[in-house]
């Protein structure tokens, strides 16, 4: 966790220093390896799983009234998130269905985009072969619509047209293929128009190049023949109910980088809604607000660092008292708060790295009074929490916008009967960790503040039990609770706090927790200031 301190010469008008010595147990935080895997296999029975393609009938979107640039904007797509891209920046990945002989024809889906990204992306068609095929879509570089044929000889463009593609909206995409013509319409209006006597027949399907991330996002696709005829017969249909793409199969370019593709069903929020202080700023919820003693679970891949928390929210009773668990890209840390009727607190965070472009499982187990949050089936948060016992689960996020952060699929399960798991001591993942959770009864009073409290016993410096924390320009909430630090046992023997005069406060009171400090504290000194 990197500080933030005063850089040059500190100018403190007063200093307290309180010399403490403090039992080997004191003031730590028990965490605990996941028994995730022994957990799920008694959890039988699913209260809910979903891969948002029942948003409108199953979900509802709550947005902090004090939001900007709101109200969000949650859509589900299928997104092509490796960025695979040929060096000529032409079609380097197919997602390919239908069969050799496929012809006379209309495929439809829609394109959105979130952020300028890759280059030409649409409707795959008259595929025989990689060195045989049609593409026509839209080139996010050049900003035209395109029709090319891929032939032994390269690629050939047919035709074009310059048009400005809209931002975060769905633009339906009709392809109508005859033994003759090819015809694309975007948005209602025909773009491409070209007679065509070359055989178009072939397999169909969705391509791109240089995407990458969710910013550019297909629709739901449906398939039907003859092209000429209205509501003909459905040859095929994608309505992103199986997110395991079962119907599809992906060709990829053997000289694009990376060598493979990624094509997923992914779930995100768009408009980028965000709140002054950085706060959960929109979710989607479902299930019921009886709900109590579950385990949900999701997964979360960021292309980039973009946005604030983003994870899952449970314990939901109504937009003023929730929990939500999951990382904050603009902190690079895990981060567990609460909204409650104060506002929203951070309960505990810890500094970690998140790697980019990988799928990463996160998994809330809420029981009454414990709060365990894992990654990548390690705890991360093992917190003895019950101001909230009930209620439903969804996602949450703040301040997105671009498709850099997504999410995939979604279950919630009763917890497993009997005992929760045991606690322990451990040194959790001490490599990658180095981190120290806070605790805070109520939200600070600045950004400032917020950042002030960070410090850093990642370095080898900082390993002398030494912390730092200068608020000399920041006000102190009325209650701040420091834990040193997760996961480890340690001694602290000396606490100093750096006041500015118009701040300082007359008294200061010290108290300790051996567990959890909504577990109570015990006095351990007072000073005069």
């Amino acid at each position: 966790m990197r500080a933030k301190r005063m850089k040059g010469e500190r100018r403190m008008m007063k200093s307290v220093i309180a010399a403490l010595t403090v039992g080997l147990a004191a003031l730590v935080m028990a965490a605990v390896l996941t028994g995730g895997t022994e957990r799920a296999a008694a959890q039988e029975r699913i209260l809910l799983e979903s891969h948002f393609a029942d948003l409108e009938e199953s979900w509802t979107v709550w947005n902090d009234p004090s939001a900007e640039n709101g109200p969000g904007l949650w859509k589900l797509g299928l997104a092509e998130l490796s960025g695979i891209v040929r060096r000529d920046r032409k079609t380097a990945t197919i997602l390919l269905a239908g069969s050799a002989d496929g012809s006379d024809f209309a495929f439809e889906t829609s394109l959105a985009k979130a952020n300028t990204s890759g280059y030409l992306a649409g409707i795959v068609f008259g595929y025989q072969g990689p060195e045989q095929f049609w593409i026509a879509g839209y080139n996010f570089a050049t900003s035209q619509y395109e029709l090319e044929a891929r032939t032994p000889d390269g690629f050939e463009l047919l035709q074009s047209v310059k048009k400005r593609f809209p931002s975060n909206e769905d633009v339906p995409l009709r392809i109508e293929v005859t033994p003759s013509r090819i015809r694309l319409t975007a948005g209602g209006e025909v773009v491409i128009d070209v007679d065509e006597h070359r055989s178009t027949g072939g397999r169909f399907g969705l391509g791109g190049s240089g995407l990458g991330a969710g910013r550019i996002l297909f629709g739901r696709v449906k398939v039907t023949s003859p092209a000429a005829a209205p509501g003909g017969q459905v040859l095929f249909e994608e309505d992103f109910s199986d997110p395991g793409l079962s119907k599809w199969e992906a060709w990829d370019d053997p000289s694009a980088s990376p060598k493979k593709s990624l094509w997923s069903l992914v779930f995100s929020e768009y408009s980028g809604v965000r709140t002054e202080l950085r706060t959960t700023a929109t979710a989607v919820v479902a299930g019921e607000a009886g709900w109590s003693d579950y385990t949900v679970r999701t997964s979360l891949f960021a292309a980039q660092s973009g946005g604030d928390l983003s994870g899952i929210v449970f314990g939901y009773q109504d937009g003023g008292r929730f929990y939500v668990a999951g990382y904050n890209f603009g902190r690079s840390r895990f981060e567990l708060a609460e909204m409650t009727d104060r506002g929203f607190s951070i309960l505990a965070f810890a500094q970690m790295d998140f790697s980019r472009r990988e799928w990463h499982p996160l998994e809330v187990e809420f029981r009454a009074g414990r709060i365990i949050f894992a990654c990548d089936g390690a705890t991360v948060f093992d917190l003895d929490e019950g101001r909230f016992r009930r209620g439903r689960v969804g996602l949450g996020t703040s301040r997105l916008g671009g498709g850099d952060v997504v999410f995939k699929g979604f279950e919630v399960r009763p917890v497993a009967t009997g005992a929760a798991p045991d606690k322990g001591l451990q040194d959790l993942l001490a490599g990658r960790r180095g981190a120290s959770v806070i605790y805070r009864a109520a939200p600070p009073g600045s950004e400032q503040f917020q950042q002030a409290l960070d410090h850093d016993i990642a370095d080898a410096k900082s390993f002398g039990n030494t912390y730092d924390l200068d608020l000399a320009k920041a006000k102190l909430p009325e209650e701040a609770v420091f834990c040193f630090p997760q996961g480890r046992i340690v001694e602290i023997r000396r606490v100093e706090l750096a006041l500015a005069r118009d701040e300082a406060p007359r008294e200061i009171r010290l108290s300790t927790s051996l567990q959890s400090p909504k577990a109570g504290f015990s006095p351990l000194a007072t000073l005069q200031v």
